[in-house]
This record gives structure tokens, sequence and C-alpha cells, in this order.
């Protein structure tokens, strides 16, 4: 993140951001544990289809931050 971003971090932005990421991924998966089926073929479809657009979203910032 202070890689591409190229101003100042506030510390409203510092607490905020990674407390809304900590309770979007832990609370998904705490959601997620009452499950009694295993993890099946559309849970790794959905898994690969995430980590494939965090991919595509990370390179892309990466090539729009070389072109400008």
């Amino acid at each position: 993140m202070t890689f591409l971003l190229k101003r100042r971090i506030s510390w409203e932005e510092a607490f905020s951001i990674p407390l809304a990421f900590a309770i979007y991924f832990v609370g998904f998966a705490l959601l997620s544990l009452p499950a009694k089926q295993p993890i099946g073929i559309i849970d790794y479809a959905g898994i690969l289809i995430f980590m494939t657009g965090s991919f595509l979203n990370t390179a892309s910032e990466i090539q729009r931050d070389r072109f400008k």
C-alpha cells in the first residue's frame, strides 16, 4: 500500500483500514466455521477466482504506477 500510494496516510486511515480488512476476512472465516460440509470443488473454484482477481488487480495497479 505504501509503495503505490504517493500521499501521506492519516492516522485515521492507518487504524480504520486494517480494522475493516480484519473484520472482513476474520468475520467471514468465523461465520463459515459452523459449516458441516467439507470443502468441495465449488469452494476451490471460488478461492481460485478470488486469488486470480487479486493478482490481476495488483498487477494492473503496478503497471498503472509504472505508466504514470
